[in-house]
């Protein structure tokens, strides 16, 4: 059995709304925590991601395909009378490897849930619980949504103080790579909002 996989969240402090930013970190240490799990599904390239993504998000990046779930396979596995020796094997072993897949899906998945529900207050999940189950059974890409939609539109106070930031004193004690990968962080938060240009970030 493979080592489990150690991953950092980028957690959501309770007791307050959180920001546009605060809300993308989270999904990204999700979607770094997904691809972290193998699958030939969804193009072979990008693990599990495409478990958590929106579909059109998903097929928005290189070298993916359409993303669907493993489901459980039919049990007991039934042979029809007169099948060769050979297409038996070939059935018990197609058989064997979707029972596997399935299971480690539905492990991936557990583990995708609980590192959800521990980074962030359950309180931002709002009608997602369940009064009698709270949140079993929700797909951890359910809850994900919940957030983005809920959560994650960028204000202009939250775009303001972004563009402050890219203005603040550099220590020049700590390597320049530092302050490129600070301003290529408040570049990309900015896109799609108030844009800021390459020519500007210099």
């Amino acid at each position: 059995m493979a080592a489990a996989v150690a991953h950092t969240i980028s957690s959501i402090d309770p007791g307050h709304r959180p920001t546009a930013a605060k809300v993308r970190a989270f999904e990204a240490s999700i979607y770094a925590a997904a691809h972290s799990y193998p699958s030939h599904r969804g193009g072979d390239t990008l693990g599990h991601v495409g478990s958590m993504m929106p579909a059109a998000q998903y097929l928005a990046i290189p070298n993916t395909v359409a993303w669907l779930d493993p489901v459980p396979p039919v049990q007991p596995l039934v042979i029809p009378n007169n099948t060769s020796a050979a297409l038996t094997s070939v059935m018990l072993c197609q058989h064997t490897a979707d029972l596997e897949e399935f299971s480690q899906f539905v492990t991936n998945m557990n583990t995708l849930w609980s590192l959800f529900l521990d980074n962030i207050d359950n309180v931002l999940l709002g009608h997602l619980r369940n009064r009698l189950l709270n949140f079993a059974g929700v797909h951890p890409r359910d809850m994900l949504h919940h957030l983005i939609v809920t959560y994650a539109t960028v204000t202009a106070d939250e775009l303001e103080a972004n563009a402050t930031a890219l203005h603040a004193p550099w220590d020049p004690s700590q390597p320049i790579e530092g302050l490129w990968t600070r301003q290529t962080e408040l570049q990309r938060f900015s896109m799609g909002h108030d844009d800021i240009s390459w020519n500007t970030v210099v």
